[in-house]
């Protein structure tokens, strides 16, 4: 149970330093500010390649918007992600780290992937189990929380 408590909601989320897929260092606090959907995910797992064209979707819906989405891929061949990502031109913030037994995977308390949180404009977790990019909820998930933060800002 103490294990869970570390990433409770309201928490600020782990920062990291993570390479994007142009080079460049992003961190989590770089998205201060913003609503962030965070998906860790590799191309080796099924249901991740699956949900790649509801998380295209969902990042086309949320252009505009005071929201980004940032995909982590944990695949152990970066060469392999990269192709990914270039070859199906997805959408949002692609960062890579190598493998699932990463120090970040530990702080995340990751089991498995794909895995989705949804974080407010000051990195706290606004849930540690955001909807799937499928889920046709997702969306009306992450409007509701971009309203409340807009409506207690006015």
């Amino acid at each position: 149970m103490a294990q869970n408590s570390k990433n409770a909601l309201g928490s600020l989320a782990p920062d990291f330093k993570l390479k994007s897929i142009d080079g460049t260092d992003v961190t989590l606090s770089d998205f201060k500010g913003k609503l962030v959907y965070l998906n860790f995910w590799q191309v080796g797992c099924g249901l991740c390649m699956i949900e790649l064209p509801h998380i295209q979707a969902l990042t086309k819906q949320l252009q505009g918007k005071n929201v980004v989405v940032v995909n982590v891929g944990l695949d152990e061949d970066e060469a392999k992600w990269r192709k990914t990502v270039t070859s199906k031109q997805l959408l949002g913030t692609h960062l890579y780290m190598k493998g699932l037994d990463a120090e970040l995977v530990k702080k995340y308390d990751l089991k498995e992937v794909p895995a989705y949180f949804l974080l407010d404009e000051e990195g706290r977790f606004l849930t540690t189990k955001a909807r799937r990019p499928s889920d046709r909820e997702a969306i009306n998930d992450i409007l509701h929380h971009l309203n409340q933060e807009q409506a207690s800002t006015k």
